[in-house]
């Protein structure tokens, strides 16, 4: 209909192990076999804005040989948000939506929560603050009773260029005490053919597991993007952080939990 759109997707998953303990005095095969549905509702409505709500449901089996079958039900709400044009140059995005950022080195998670993002010029500012999926969300998710807060500000140098100063605090009080505090300075340049870079200043402080977290970490690179067919891309790239001092009282510099490290 007119600004509404449904969709969705149903998946299926094999997987069989032969011999899993790998002892060939004895017969131990598992076969998993997965089925998942999701659906989607889209509402667009004024000038750039709109809303997403979209669930799954899940069922596994497995089979094990020795052992009696596995059957697992799940049902959860994987995205509910709301993305708001408040003005030409500022936007809200409220709900449970994809924390995400374009190296995934920060963070990459689906969490409850809000974002504000607003523009001036070749400026960029976004402020965020989260909480760890409670509500309708699969139990034992790694992002339960944590908060997480973000500062970022971007300057574009150019369509494909952008220097950033960010900091991030999270808090995850129930599986461990784990809270760091991230500063950093990052340069990043992923040009469509070309020459490009990036550049990762990173500072962590905090605590975690009884311990002060204080840490350097820098990730430096470079990569060439060919014209032509695929676009086939090298890259060389470093990375170095401050790992535990075994006769101090503190922890070396450790990442946010949330981050994938796995981006283009």
């Amino acid at each position: 209909a007119e600004g509404l759109r449904l969709g969705g997707q149903v998946g299926l998953a094999l997987e069989h192990d032969a011999d899993r303990d790998l002892d060939a005095a004895r017969e131990r095969d598992e076969t998993q076999l997965g089925v998942e549905a999701k659906l989607d509702l889209l509402w667009t409505f004024g000038p750039s804005s709109f809303a997403l709500v979209e669930g799954k449901i899940a069922r596994d089996r497995t089979w094990q040989e020795g052992n009696p079958d596995e059957n697992d039900t799940s049902a959860e709400l994987t995205r509910a948000f709301g993305w708001f044009a408040l003005g030409e140059d500022l936007r809200l995005q409220v709900g449970r939506h994809d924390f995400d950022e374009e190296r995934e080195w920060l963070y990459d998670e689906i969490l409850d929560g809000a974002r504000v993002v607003a523009k001036a010029g070749a400026l960029e500012f976004e402020a965020a603050a989260a909480l760890g999926r409670e509500f309708a969300a699969s139990d034992g998710n790694p992002t339960e009773d944590t908060k997480t807060y973000v500062a970022l500000a971007r300057w574009f140098v150019d369509d494909d260029w952008w220097l950033s100063a960010y900091t991030l605090a999270r808090e995850d009080t129930a599986a461990r005490d784990f809270e760091p505090v991230l500063f950093g300075l990052r340069s990043f340049a992923r040009p469509y053919r070309g020459l490009g870079h990036w550049v990762e200043l990173a500072m962590a402080q905090g605590h975690a597991a009884g311990r002060d977290i204080d840490g350097n970490a820098f990730d430096v690179g470079v990569l060439y993007r060919f014209d032509g067919p695929l676009r086939p891309t090298i890259a060389l790239g470093y990375a170095y952080g401050e790992g535990r001092d075994p006769g101090g009282a503190s922890d070396g510099f450790l990442q946010s939990g949330l981050q994938d490290n796995n981006a283009k």
